[in-house]
């Protein structure tokens, strides 16, 4: 098995955001969608159906307390500094292979990924403004495409043979695809 790690960054993300954010860069990635959908998908009033990525992998990596700091300088800094070390071996440890060996089992992310196509997420075809009127979603056979699709069977390997420290690195953590 192989991991990408992708790190999101904010506060008071809406519910499925991180993961639609993920399944519409994966989808992108793998040529079932075009780059310009993110400009669409964006667009105010219109609505469009993004993949919602599987929530295997997803966790709370750190917490910021940037505000609470700043508001209270006079205080002692609020931070887990102090605990980088631990908490870095508490993932390669527990996490990350809890993250592996669900998805091995399971094949969650597998599947999802076997879904990704143009059958199932029609608006993925769209790159024109007329292709997607506001507050509709795309009809498929309308829709114009300059992307060719991935047979999804292609991108699905047979990896359980793999050594997961091999692939668990500080640059190559968790667990997006398979």
């Amino acid at each position: 098995m192989e991991f990408v790690k992708c790190e999101v960054v904010g506060q008071s993300f809406m519910l499925h955001q991180i993961r639609k954010m993920i399944g519409m860069a994966v989808a992108i990635m793998r040529n079932c969608a075009p780059e310009s959908l993110i400009d669409k998908a964006l667009q105010q009033d219109v609505n469009i159906n993004v993949p919602t990525a599987p929530e295997v992998g997803l966790y709370l990596d750190e917490c910021f307390f940037t505000s609470y700091n700043q508001k209270w300088k006079d205080h002692e800094e609020l931070s887990m500094k102090a605990y980088e070390k631990e908490a870095e071996e508490f993932k390669m440890k527990y996490i990350y292979s809890h993250i592996a060996s669900t998805e091995q089992k399971e094949g969650t992310v597998a599947l999802w990924l076997h879904s990704l196509n143009h059958r199932n997420y029609p608006d993925l075809h769209v790159i024109n403004e007329e292709a997607i009127p506001d507050n509709k979603s795309a009809d498929p056979k309308e829709a114009i495409t300059d992307n060719k699709s991935a047979d999804p069977k292609d991108a699905i390997t047979d990896n359980k043979g793999a050594d997961l420290e091999e692939h668990i690195t500080d640059n190559n953590p968790v667990v997006v695809t398979q």
